[in-house]
């Protein structure tokens, strides 16, 4: 069963993309955010770290940044297409995939947490 903030975040992220947005929300939400792109992640075998760092610009940051930063105002979608990329095929390991995919999860709950305590805040 969903709550009343799980049947409402995905019109609150909605209402983030317009053009009325508030810009602290926003803020904080690449604040968030913009380390987690622009910063490739670390593996747990340096080879995994490698092959990321070697793909990383081209797989992650340049389709990011394409459209204007289109990536950059959309990162719940940004950071879950980077979860879907067929990193296996890349050369990383299960394993580390497996902890990467944690990692950028956790980031997103993170940005959720943040557009929660918007919620809370503008329904007051």
């Amino acid at each position: 069963m969903l709550t009343s903030c799980q049947t409402r975040r995905p019109l609150l992220y909605a209402q983030l993309q317009t053009h009325d947005a508030n810009e602290a929300i926003l803020e904080a939400l690449l604040d968030r955010f913009t380390p987690a792109l622009f910063t490739f992640p670390a593996a747990r075998h340096m080879i995994c770290t490698d092959s990321i760092a070697n793909h990383w610009d081209d797989k992650v940051l340049q389709p990011a940044l394409a459209n204007n930063g289109a990536g950059l105002g959309a990162p719940l979608e940004t950071l879950e297409r980077i979860k879907s990329m067929p990193w296996l095929d890349l050369g990383i390991c299960e394993p580390c995939l497996a902890d990467l995919r944690e990692e950028w999860t956790s980031v997103q709950r993170q940005l959720w947490d943040i557009i929660s305590r918007f919620s809370t805040l503008h329904d007051k």
